[in-house]
């Protein structure tokens, strides 16, 4: 499970990808490389966490020692509108300590992502939109966005 092809890929990428949850649930217990790259598939699928893809996320942002996973991922749940990924980073990592600018390029993202839910999702810890994200909101015409 621990092999990296050329491409950057995993095996557990790659059942992410595929969204078969017998080998995902088989894969996160052993993978240890590549989690960057898992997040980002974690994300763009829209995963529902539970279970073992819960206990990856988990281990994975609290072992790095760094925030760079964390804030990674996301980056990655906005840009994709993974909602569901999303509230399970805020839950395990301190939000509080994400710079003014990450929590601006992830409201950002979270606009273009049309997802309301995602935008909910990013103003627990923002608390505020700034003018230009809320233009942004604004020309992409989604009511519901513009009404939180």
């Amino acid at each position: 499970p621990n092999k990296v092809a050329s491409t950057g890929s995993t095996p557990l990428i790659q059942a992410l990808q595929s969204k078969d949850m017998s080998i995902i649930e088989k894969l996160c217990g052993r993978t240890t490389v590549g989690i960057e790259g898992a997040f980002a598939m974690i994300a763009r699928q829209r995963m529902n966490i539970s279970g073992p893809l819960l206990k990856l996320i988990e281990e994975s942002v609290q072992n790095t020692g760094t925030d760079t996973l964390a804030l990674s991922g996301l980056n990655a749940a906005t840009i994709w509108g993974a909602a569901d990924f999303l509230t399970t980073l805020t839950n395990i990592f301190p939000v509080e300590t994400i710079p003014d600018y990450s929590k601006h390029q992830l409201m950002t993202n979270a606009v273009k992502s049309d997802c309301p839910k995602t935008c909910r999702a990013v103003l627990c810890f923002t608390y505020s939109v700034p003018e230009a994200v809320f233009n942004i909101a604004r020309d992409r015409g989604s009511e519901e966005i513009i009404s939180l």
